[in-house]
């Protein structure tokens, strides 16, 4: 997985050694040219020396796949940030960080940046839009309609992969919502499916432990026998409208 960054980061530093050198930018040629040596030479070790080949990730690899890559690709971009820009290693860092996850915020306006540097922002953006992990090789089932996951699989309007700064944010945003929930005291109605491959039933039950007691009396929780992840279009998918409207509808009364 680093080998892969690392090869395709070169690319990343050869544009900047180009751009160097057509702006006389002599600096940041030379920065790049050592940049791009030394990470051309660093992934061709890594690759000779790892006898192991990827095969199919289980979902803790994949999220270690996540964590690898992207920080690979950060820490490989925070080079030129320190050794053209002078910036320390926390600048350097969060300037890497933006340019791969394609943030565009910078703590230097581009205007006061070369022109080396601004097009290596712009390639090392384009290529963390590139890394992308998608859910082949997992063995996952979302739903015991297998009809509906097909048609899903031929929709182009489907997402087949996704970007890894967006895996992040919702890695992120998940770990959020855990520790939210004892925040939690309005009306809730939670539904499970207990062949859930997705969401891990150690986590749900990690979440329900955290719900405030207070709020017990307006809230429902659901446990489905034969619900899998995607519990709206599963098989027994009108059992479970059925299950919303009802508590909608009595929601309403209470109100009344």
């Amino acid at each position: 997985m680093a080998t892969i960054v690392l090869m395709g980061f070169t690319s990343a530093t050869l544009v900047g050694m180009i751009a160097g050198a057509l702006s006389m930018d002599w600096v940041a040629f030379e920065a790049f040219a050592v940049i791009s040596a030394t990470y051309a030479m660093l992934s061709l070790f890594i690759y000779l020396v790892s006898s192991a080949r990827p095969g199919p990730l289980s979902r803790p690899g994949m999220f270690f796949a996540v964590i690898v890559m992207w920080l690979t690709l950060v820490l490989a971009a925070m080079a030129p940030f320190m050794l053209i820009e002078k910036a320390g290693p926390v600048v350097a860092f969060f300037e890497a960080s933006s340019a791969a996850t394609s943030l565009g915020t910078t703590l230097t306006p581009l205007s006061e940046m070369s022109s080396a540097m601004t097009l290596f922002r712009s390639v090392t953006a384009w290529l963390g839009g590139l890394l992308t992990l998608t859910g082949q090789g997992l063995k996952i089932m979302a739903s015991d309609n297998i009809e509906m996951l097909l048609a899903l699989g031929r929709d182009p309007l489907v997402i087949k992969e996704t970007r890894i700064d967006a895996i992040y944010g919702l890695t992120g945003l998940m770990d959020q919502a855990l520790a939210a929930a004892a925040r939690l005291d309005l009306p809730t109605l939670i539904l499970y499916g207990q062949h859930d491959q997705i969401i891990p039933a150690e986590a749900t039950e990690r979440m329900l432990a955290r719900l405030p007691p207070k709020g017990q009396k307006r809230r429902k929780v659901v446990f489905y026998e034969n619900g899998y992840h995607m519990l709206l279009r599963d098989l027994q998918a009108e059992t479970v409208w059925s299950d919303i409207a009802d508590w909608i509808d009595r929601q309403e009364v209470e109100k009344g």
